[in-house]
């Protein structure tokens, strides 16, 4: 099992399912995927993040333990700002307070990789999700698509 360090904004998000990690969707993704060793597609995040959150709370128990709920507050009052730049301040105000009620909470951890993560087809588990008549997969490069072949 290998790790990678991420910062709580990015933990945060997949472990609470608010978005605060600093680069915003784009923290979810990188720790998804490592998480997964996959290149994950958007709908395939919510399955990964049902599997990666208890993993995350096994391995830190004190994002558990912390009261995120009363710090909620503060940040709903943040990032009720005008632009995103505002917003991304907001959430590291946010963090850094969560730290200070929290001295056990880290800037960083170092996240696991999923012991149990089975390799999910993107295209298959659309098909899943929604059924084959709403998916149109294309192929980038040379040739036709499957779809284009139907």
């Amino acid at each position: 099992m290998s790790t990678k360090k991420f910062s709580l904004g990015k933990v945060l998000s997949i472990t609470t399912g608010r978005l605060v990690s600093e680069n915003h969707i784009d923290g979810v993704y990188e720790i998804l995927n490592h998480m997964t060793g996959q290149s994950l597609f958007t709908h395939q995040l919510g399955m990964a993040m049902e599997k990666c959150k208890p993993v995350l709370l096994q391995a830190f128990p004190e994002l558990a333990l912390a009261d995120l709920r009363s710090s909620n507050d503060s940040l709903d009052t943040w990032i009720a700002k005008d632009s995103t730049q505002q917003k991304t301040e907001a959430i590291k105000m946010w963090l850094v307070e969560l730290r200070q009620l929290n001295p056990t909470i880290r800037a960083e951890y170092d996240v696991p990789t999923l012991e149990n993560w089975e390799y999910s087809d993107p295209i298959q588990s659309a098909i899943d999700m929604v059924g084959a008549d709403r998916v149109l997969a294309v192929q980038m490069g040379n040739g036709p698509s499957k779809s284009a072949q139907r």
